[in-house]
């Protein structure tokens, strides 16, 4: 019997040479299920209790920047300190970074992002109490921890909970779920500002991974891992669930997908990554990823709030980047002078200012951002997860990521001395510059990828 596939309204049969037709579930190819599965109720739960962790992520990178403004006034900090305490969170994620694969592997996806809830929770508790430089250092490294086990897990263990089909839109809520934490974070520390409002800052914070802590029990085992350890009807269970209304066949051929790909992942190793056609591509990611946190971008988030001239006339006539600064006050005059050299009369708020300068500053902020979600944020980890085989993807990845996190940690460390050295601006162009070389590496280095399939783009190294 010869057969062709049509579709009609989601419906797909199959026909005979005598025209007759039958709509047998179990007929349907596997390509067909998945193009007629939409995302279930039961898949966009567990993938946004899930991302509480990206959440969580992206508040403790948006509350420092406020937070320092009021630790400032209870614990005495050089920039040198200041960069440390803001750095021991990249610390911890590039520590733990490097083991959350062993333990996602060993113990599992949801085993692991319950640990990474527990470190959240432990490192606001210690954090919001902590009474020494020495706590809030070891409250950094805590929830650093947490973010170097969530940065690695919930990106994998919501993409083997999600249908084929789904599977780039439901990771994308980990992202906006960071941007949201980010946002909320922001929000937050503008009703906060009085003394000891920091505590407060880093205590609400224990909500969130409280709730996913609450919310775990009801969330399933990824199907990969329990087809790893050998739990096929575990597994095909969730399948189930995940393809609600798929038949066994295609269940079966699902798990024997899923088998093959570990067969691969085990066939690789990280020494073929150095030799070609690997080692393009690995310089490639790597090259994205160490251009992406020399933008500066992250440094704006955690110091936004908190970056100092070396003098009050540098900051000339920007009244709230001059009141900020405890040195400084803003004299009717219209400029920033020294509060003990000035006999001027101060404002205790800024006066309405030039809404052209305002618009100005405003726009360049708005562009920087969307520049940087549109292109270096975004491209690198959407380019690293294609342009690898099967069989080194989760290790090209892995060192992928550790040359963000590293990078990450030295210009958080080195922002406020380079200020110090070069000014604000000095370090801003700076940064330019390595853009230009970023641009420059992008053109000569990275090919395009749109449009191609996975087997398409690996061509493009051969």
């Amino acid at each position: 019997m010869e057969e062709e596939k049509t579709n009609d309204n989601n419906v797909f049969t199959r026909r005979s040479k005598d025209g007759s037709s039958r709509n047998n579930p179990d007929d349907l190819i596997l390509e067909d299920i998945e193009s007629i599965t939409n995302v279930s109720p039961f898949v966009l739960f567990t993938a946004f209790i899930v991302a509480i962790c990206g959440f969580m992520f992206g508040y403790d990178t948006g509350i420092i920047s406020s937070a320092m403004l009021l630790l400032e006034k209870d614990f005495p900090m050089t920039s040198i300190t200041k960069g440390i305490i803001v750095g021991a969170t990249t610390l911890g994620a590039i520590i733990s970074s490097v083991c959350a694969g062993a333990l996602s592997d060993f113990a599992g996806r949801r085993v692991t992002t319950t640990v990474a809830a527990i470190l959240f929770v432990c490192g606001a508790l210690i954090l919001s109490l902590a009474p020494s430089y020495t706590s809030l250092l070891i409250g950094r490294l805590v929830v650093g921890f947490a973010v170097g086990l969530a940065s690695m897990v919930v990106p994998i263990y919501i993409s083997e909970i999600s249908p084929r089909f789904h599977r780039g839109r439901l990771v994308t809520i980990n992202v906006l779920m960071c941007t949201g934490g980010q946002l909320i974070s922001y929000l937050i520390a503008t009703g906060l500002v009085f003394q000891n409002g920091w505590r407060w800052m880093f205590g609400i914070s224990i909500i969130p991974p409280l709730l996913q802590l609450f919310c775990m029990p009801l969330v399933p085992e990824s199907p990969r891992f329990l087809v790893r350890k050998g739990k096929t009807d575990d597994a095909k269970k969730i399948l189930a669930k995940i393809y609600p209304d798929a038949p066994q066949k295609f269940l079966n051929e699902e798990i024997d997908i899923i088998y093959e790909t570990i067969a691969l992942d085990a066939a690789g190793s990280y020494k073929q990554l150095f030799y070609y056609p690997n080692l393009r591509p690995l310089i490639i990611a790597c090259g994205l990823q160490l251009f992406q946190q020399l933008s500066g971008f992250d440094t704006a988030m955690y110091y936004g709030a908190i970056v100092k001239q070396n003098t009050c006339a540098d900051y000339g006539k920007r009244c709230g980047a001059c009141l900020i600064d405890d040195r400084c006050g803003f004299s009717k005059l219209g400029v920033c002078v020294e509060k003990t050299s000035s006999n001027d009369q101060l404002y205790d708020s800024c006066p309405s200012t030039s809404i052209g300068g305002n618009w100005f500053t405003l726009s360049s902020l708005v562009i920087f951002v969307a520049s940087y979600a549109l292109g270096i944020g975004h491209a690198p980890w959407t380019i690293q997860s294609e342009i690898f085989s099967l069989n080194v993807r989760g290790r090209a990845n892995g060192i992928a990521t550790a040359t963000n996190w590293c990078v990450n940690l030295i210009v958080a460390v080195t922002f406020l001395p380079l200020t110090e050295l070069i000014t604000v601006s000095g370090t801003f162009w700076m940064y330019g510059v390595f853009m230009i070389i970023g641009w420059l590496f992008v053109y000569f280095m990275v090919p395009e990828t749109s449009g191609k399939s996975l087997e398409e783009t690996r061509e493009l190294f051969l």
